[in-house]
């Protein structure tokens, strides 16, 4: 697949750079969007198979502009 969502993947990209985990999150709610994503999974309401299918779901302008949260 080559598709805007799998851009770690993609060749020509260049490395994904790493962040320091105190980094990790830019802005307060993106906290707690992590928060509700873990609260939803351990409720048994959300996975990482339907986290996934949302964010394909999203053209490929959409996508770009979306923060990882």
């Amino acid at each position: 697949m080559n598709r805007v969502h799998d851009m770690g993947g993609r060749i020509g990209d260049g490395p994904v750079p790493e962040v320091d985990a105190q980094d990790m999150f830019h802005r307060d709610w993106e906290k707690r969007a992590m928060a509700m994503t873990l609260a939803t999974g351990a409720l048994g309401k959300w996975n990482i198979d339907a986290s996934r299918h949302a964010r394909e779901l999203l053209g490929p302008e959409d996508y770009r502009k979306f923060s990882y949260y």
